[in-house]
């Protein structure tokens, strides 16, 4: 029976062989993946970091170190990332430093497809800002949060598929830390989803309060939401999971090794704690 039914298949194959319409349909495949590939402007890697002070959309092209206060900064809106699989690092733990800072009031920037390693914040801002896109990112060994977009005022943040790991690791030994957190995020109609945040470094001294996602909505945001995400460490951690600093609903989640796993917030159920 199967076989009876291949002369449809070898109908459609004929038609598109028929004429060189096959021919036709790749050169137009091609010729849109080479305008595609003319937008791009290409960031070379090295240890000069980068700029960028236009819109558009950026690839990188090779691994990308510095130790300034900022490895990449984005001082322009409608800015479209691709870290391109590659790495960028800061050598710097100095106050206020950042692997990527979006710097200034900005609005529509994506950042994507990539690992950030080190510095004070793996990625920051300087001031509110509204539509920004982070995603797919390994975010690792930064000193006091991880990936940290926590400016009152900011509105419409998606962070999505994220994964951050080593967090605290950049700080000295036996370094004096109060607050330790993976993920924050301020603002009003903020999302999380499909992050995995774990490994927490313990090298510090005291008794560090570690929180591994923080939304905060304390300046009227409504609408904030975290899903689908995991917060875990090898051992039992001093603090909490999943914090909400106002409103915000969170839902199919789960904590492991924190005192407390959900903070204020809505549970939308499906959540899970060990």
């Amino acid at each position: 029976q199967f076989l009876s039914k291949a002369r449809f298949v070898s109908a459609l194959l004929e038609l598109y062989l028929a004429d060189d319409r096959w021919l036709e349909r790749a050169c137009r495949a091609n010729a849109l993946a080479a305008g595609r590939a003319a937008r791009l402007t290409a960031i070379p890697g090295g240890t000069s970091g980068a700029t960028i002070t236009q819109p558009g959309s950026y690839i990188l092209t090779g691994n990308l170190s510095g130790s300034g206060a900022a490895v990449i900064t984005i001082s322009s809106s409608n800015v479209s990332l691709n870290l391109n699989g590659y790495t960028v690092t800061s050598s710097s733990t100095a106050a206020s430093s950042r692997v990527v800072f979006i710097s200034g009031v900005r609005s529509r920037v994506t950042i994507r497809n990539g690992r950030v390693v080190g510095a004070e914040f793996g990625l920051g801002l300087s001031a509110a800002s509204t539509d920004l896109l982070i995603e797919d990112l390994w975010v690792h060994n930064s000193k006091f949060s991880v990936i940290a977009t926590n400016f009152a005022g900011s509105t419409r943040t998606i962070v999505r598929r994220c994964t951050v790991t080593g967090v605290g690791a950049g700080a000295a030994a036996a370094e004096t830390i109060s607050n330790i957190t993976g993920i924050t995020v301020s603002g009003a109609n903020c999302r999380f989803e499909d992050c995995n945040v774990g490994v927490f470094d313990l090298n510090v001294s005291g008794t560090p309060f570690y929180r591994g996602i923080v939304m905060s909505s304390s300046t009227g945001g409504v609408g904030n939401l975290i899903t689908r995400c995991c917060v875990t460490n090898e051992v039992s951690l001093t603090g909490e999971g999943l914090r909400f600093f106002g409103t915000g609903i969170y839902r199919d989640n789960t904590v492991i090794s924190f005192s407390t796993a959900f903070s204020s917030g809505t549970n939308g159920g499906g959540n899970t704690s060990l």
